[in-house]
This record gives structure tokens, C-alpha cells and sequence, in this order.
């Protein structure tokens, strides 16, 4: 989509050029960012290079780390229905709770809780809270008996780059201290991914809904699935 191409060229044009000297990463509804972040992550021609970000408020959470993986390893290339066919062995992870109280029938855990992140807190501490649930969570030897997290999204962007930023961090101290690979796949709520509908859409079309397992946003067939991280 072009929000999708304008963002990748913006973060191409900071890190190759140092213009702009830092990204706006609360601009970009997080449905937007977090595939932008990942091919980021996996693009060898940043390699050793930080992603300066800089939130609305002005905060400035950690430089977000790019070029730091490749694609040896990738699991398999899989369709929507084959990846729905095998949820043996899966975590779904919602990323924030009450939300989207719809989540509540498909995730079986949320990394934060609403109120820890409806404070006063700046972005850059919010970002820096989910980033620390993300690790502290994945730190559990439980872990590593899981297969693949399956992760869907809401919004509150900095909320959405910490989680990745410690997605990343999981990833290569799993690999420092050699254990077996960890995929994370995000699952995108369908209309969004096609750029149709926002987030304050998705709620108004929430309005006085009452949620239960047949709302569209408790269905994982409601969700796309997008590059994985590994």
C-alpha cells in the first residue's frame, strides 16, 4: 500500500542519508510501521545501523535496531488456510488487553495490561514498558516448547515499536545462547491491511457491540497473516 512504500522510503532516506536526522513513528498507524520495521530488521544494506525514532510528545525511545538478521532459516512459505490448519504448538499473543475486548475470545495472553500503559507516562516509556513485558515474557523456559507466536495487533504505536524492539532482543539472545529458533508472525485485522479501515473505524464499528466468539475480530480468520520474524 502507499503508506507502506512512503514510510520504508522515509526510514531508507534517514538511515542512507540522515534525512530526516529521526522517524516519526506515531504518524504510521502501528499496521503500517510494523512491516516497515521488519523488512528494516532483515535488510542486510543497513547492517550495523540504529534507526533513530522520535515519538508525537517529542520523546525519543532507543534507536531501533535494523540490518540485524537474514532470511537463512525462514520457515517454510505458507498460505492462510495451511498456517490455520496447524495451530498445534502456538501462542496467541494479543499485545495490549482491553483494546479490542473482541481479542479476548482468540489470544491466549496479552504481553501488556491497558492500564499500565493509560498513564502519563511519555511515549518513549510506554515504548520502553513494552519492550520490557516483550523480553521478560520470552524469558520464560516455557518458551522454548512453543513453535510459533502468533501475534495480533492493536493500536498505541510506541506500544507496537517496543514490542518489536524486543522481539528483536529475544531473537538474538535465543540465537547468543543457542536455542532453537523462535518464530514470531503477525497477523493484521484484514480491512486494515488492505488500508480500508483505521483504527477509530474499527471502533466505531465497535459501538455498543456486544462481543462475543462470533464478532469478526474473535475470528482468526478475520486476520492476515504478514513476514514473519525468526
Amino acid at each position: 500500500m502507499k503508506e507502506r512504500q512512503e514510510l520504508a522510503a522515509l526510514v531508507d532516506s534517514c538511515l542512507t542519508r540522515g534525512v530526516p536526522h529521526e522517524v516519526d513513528l506515531n504518524v504510521p498507524r502501528h499496521y503500517i510501521a510494523a512491516p516497515v520495521l521488519r523488512d528494516a530488521a532483515y535488510n542486510q544494506a543497513y547492517r550495523g545501523k540504529l534507526l533513530p525514532v522520535v515519538f508525537a510528545d517529542g520523546s525519543h525511545p532507543p534507536r531501533f535496531p535494523v540490518g540485524v538478521f537474514t532470511a537463512d532459516g525462514a520457515p517454510p512459505n505458507a498460505t492462510k488456510q495451511t498456517l490455520l490448519s496447524r495451530q498445534a504448538n502456538v501462542i496467541k499473543l494479543g499485545t495490549m488487553s482491553l483494546r479490542h475486548p473482541d481479542l479476548d475470545y482468540l489470544v491466549d495472553l496479552y504481553v501488556n495490561r491497558n492500564k499500565e500503559l493509560a498513564g502519563d507516562e511519555t511515549n518513549a516509556e510506554k515504548e520502553r514498558i513494552a519492550f520490557d513485558r516483550t523480553v521478560k515474557l520470552f524469558a520464560d523456559p516455557a518458551v522454548d516448547r512453543v513453535g510459533e507466536v502468533w501475534v495480533y495487533h492493536t493500536g498505541l504505536e510506541p506500544m507496537i515499536v517496543g514490542f518489536y524492539r524486543g522481539v528483536v532482543e529475544v531473537l538474538r539472545t535465543r540465537r547468543k545462547a543457542g536455542k532453537r529458533g523462535l518464530v514470531f508472525r503477525p497477523w493484521l485485522y484484514a480491512p486494515q491491511v488492505g488500508g480500508f479501515r483505521t483504527d477509530a473505524d474499527r471502533d466505531d464499528d465497535e459501538a455498543g457491540v456486544r462481543y462475543s466468539p462470533d464478532s469478526p475480530g474473535a475470528k482468526a480468520e478475520s486476520y492476515e497473516p504478514c513476514d514473519p520474524w525468526f
